[in-house]
C-alpha cells in the first residue's frame, strides 16, 4: 500500500491535522506504534534525511528485543531501516503507522526515502504531508488527502479551540 499523502498550500492545517490525529490514535489504539517527525524549516537538521532516520530507529530499538550497535554511517543508517522495520513489525502485536510531517522538505528526500515505496510489513502504514507546490510529482499517483486553505473564520475559530484545550 503506498503511502497516504497529506496535501495542501502553507497554512491549510496538515500539521496541526497530523499532531490531533496522532493523539486519537494514541488515545484509542495503545497498541499502535506511531513514529512520527514533523520537519521544521527547510535546510534546518530537522530536514537532514539521515537524522530522521537515525531518531525513527532510535524508537523502532526501544521497542525491540534485540541489542545491536546503532551505526552513525547516513548510508547504512538508510539501509538498515528497513530492516529494523521488519523486525519490528514481525513481533509487535498492533500497527506500526510512520508519519512524517512536511516530508517535501528533507533535503534529496526522493533520493533518501525511496523506502517509503519500498513493500513494507503488512502492519506498517506510512503517512506523509507536503506543500502541493513542492510535491514531487512521482508521489501525485498517492492516494492522497487534500486541504484547501481555511477561511479566516474558520482559522480562528481553531485557533480558539486549540487554545480552550490547553486552558489558555
Amino acid at each position: 500500500i503506498p503511502p497516504l499523502l497529506v496535501s495542501g498550500g502553507p497554512g491549510s492545517g496538515k500539521s496541526l491535522l497530523l499532531s490531533k490525529w496522532i493523539q486519537l490514535q494514541q488515545k484509542n489504539s495503545p497498541n499502535t506504534l506511531i513514529l512520527s517527525h514533523f520537519v521544521g524549516r527547510p535546510m534546518s537538521t530537522s530536514s537532514e534525511s539521515s537524522l530522521i532516520i537515525k531518531r525513527l530507529t532510535l524508537k523502532l530499538m526501544q521497542h525491540s528485543w534485540s541489542v545491536s550497535a546503532l551505526t552513525l554511517d547516513p548510508a547504512k543508517l538508510l539501509e538498515e531501516f528497513p530492516r529494523w522495520l521488519e523486525k519490528l513489525s514481525a513481533r509487535h502485536q498492533g500497527s506500526i503507522i510512520i508519519i512524517i510531517d512536511s516530508i517535501d522538505q528533507v533535503q534529496q528526500v526522493e533520493k533518501h526515502m525511496k523506502w517509503l515505496i519500498d513493500p513494507l510489513p503488512v502492519n506498517v502504514r506510512v503517512i506523509v504531508s507536503v506543500n502541493v507546490e513542492t510535491c514531487p510529482p512521482a508521489w501525485r499517483l498517492w492516494p492522497t488527502l487534500h486541504l484547501d486553505p481555511l477561511n479566516p473564520k474558520d482559522a480562528k475559530s481553531l485557533i480558539i479551540a486549540e487554545c480552550h484545550s490547553v486552558d489558555i
